[in-house]
């Protein structure tokens, strides 16, 4: 073995040693370096870096299953390995909502304010949100089969030119009733092209919500406020 990996690989496939040292090396220096601070769970889903080993994986299987010959079965179970070691792979790319923490979809702002929200509601509380589905909170929380009441807000939370009382303009809420606002729902049709176009609601929207005498704000954070109707 001692001398298969000498003769084959060191001799044979310097620039494969030399390529698998340098991926290395860039784990250490984003690890360790003082500039760019990153945690070890963030280093393990940079993707580039793992598939850039995938390839020099597969070198270095070939130099191992197919010094000798390339029968189907060689290349088969080559192929095999590859495909498997790729596929799990995958799993990296994208973050999961069930995955007992935040990703990067969500900000620890978001899911403190939902955990301390769902420890205060009733389950049968009516929730009114602009666009999120927060019903995904659950699943983070590993609340599987939890659901909220939930109630949408027809356009521009339902306000007339005349009216700045909610509770009056949406009759289908209860007499009690929460609205959940994330940040992303109000720069969604502040900031982005396709969102502004369709105009559901505006940023004077948002502004009659804060003034609102209907409600009360019982919780405010970055990317999170939450109301509750008086």
């Amino acid at each position: 073995n001692r001398n298969l990996l000498k003769n084959n690989i060191f001799i044979n496939y310097p620039y494969l040693v030399t390529l698998y040292i340098i991926s290395l090396f860039i784990q250490f220096f984003l690890i360790l370096n003082p500039i760019i601070s990153h945690q070890p769970e963030r280093i393990i889903n940079l993707n580039f870096i793992l598939y850039a080993q995938i390839p020099i994986f597969a070198l270095a299987i070939y130099v191992f299953f197919l010094r000798k010959s390339k029968s189907i079965y060689s290349i088969s179970l080559v192929c095999f390995i590859l495909v498997s070691i790729w596929t799990f792979s995958l799993f990296g790319c994208l973050d999961s909502p069930k995955v007992s923490r935040t990703n990067s979809a969500l900000t620890y702002n978001e899911v403190e304010g939902m955990s301390w929200f769902y420890n205060l509601k009733n389950d049968s509380s009516i929730v009114s949100v602009p666009l999120s589905q927060i019903n995904r909170f659950h699943d983070l929380f590993g609340e599987k089969y939890a659901k909220d009441s939930l109630r949408r807000f027809p356009d521009h939370f339902g306000y007339s030119n005349n009216s700045s009382n909610i509770k009056k303009v949406n009759l289908e809420l209860d007499s009690h009733f929460y609205i959940v606002l994330l940040t992303i729902d109000e720069l969604l049709y502040q900031e982005v092209p396709s969102y502004i176009k369709v105009g559901r609601y505006y940023k004077s929207d948002f502004t009659k919500l804060r003034n609102d005498t209907s409600v009360n704000k019982i919780y405010d954070s970055m990317n999170i406020e939450i109301f509750s109707s008086i």
